[in-house]
């Protein structure tokens, strides 16, 4: 609901849609099924919404975009926790890459060449799940911007590579290199949770961070909203 009352109100040029998957609890999905009927902007997959299921979500999403936003110049993949200064963010795009949209581009907080977690983790991979030692530099999740001619280009991949968990890494990593597509850096536009310590001393406007997160509480996302984007 923060979404839609700040970064992710609608505008004549974009178009916010929230990806869900399916849940076994009835009454949050009868409560997802009033939500859908009431804003008609959720995509609902028919996989359980779970932490190893998002690249289920990604491709899901991918997949909406190609049939349903082809004209659209960029994509936005975000986290539900962080806050998009979205008329610096439309600026940017237009200013610094294309009026007209870009090409092969996948920009976001990189992550460099990392190493695969085989020991007790949350991120912990068989080797039989993925085989190799490192994954290829890919884009941390929670702030991704697609060039439009690229999203057709990953989701024909995804659907004839084998499923990998972690998307980030399966999406961003392996399949924009097997794509042969390049992620480039987005990080002086991104203020993430250490440099929000410091934010409270800004002036209100005075920032130009397009992106602001991650894994901020409500309360906090309208906080940034009113005083930096609004």
């Amino acid at each position: 609901m923060v979404i839609r009352h700040t970064w992710g109100q609608n505008q004549a040029s974009i178009k916010a849609v929230f990806l869900i998957g399916d849940t076994q609890n009835v009454t949050v999905a009868q409560n997802v099924t009033n939500e859908i009927r009431l804003y008609k902007d959720i995509v609902q997959g028919n996989f359980i919404d779970a932490y190893r299921n998002m690249t289920y979500k990604h491709v899901m999403g991918l997949k909406w975009v190609a049939h349903h936003c082809p004209t659209a110049k960029y994509v936005l993949k975000t986290d539900d926790d962080i806050v998009v200064n979205i008329r610096e963010l439309v600026q940017f795009l237009a200013r610094e890459l294309s009026p007209w949209g870009a090409k092969d581009l996948i920009t976001c907080q990189l992550s460099p060449v990392t190493e695969v977690h085989r020991t007790e983790s949350k991120w912990k991979v068989t080797p039989e799940e993925y085989p190799f030692p490192f994954y290829p530099p890919f884009c941390e999740g929670w702030a991704v911007i697609y060039s439009q001619d690229v999203v057709p280009r990953l989701l024909k991949a995804a659907q004839s590579t084998p499923f990998f968990w972690i998307d980030d890494a399966h999406i961003t990593g392996v399949i924009a290199a097997q794509i042969g597509v390049e992620r480039t850096q987005l990080s002086n536009f991104v203020m993430d949770k250490l440099e929000l310590r410091r934010w409270k001393w800004f002036q209100p406007n005075s920032d130009k961070s397009l992106i602001f997160g991650h894994s901020l509480s409500p309360e906090k996302m309208v906080e940034i909203w009113d005083t930096t984007c609004a």
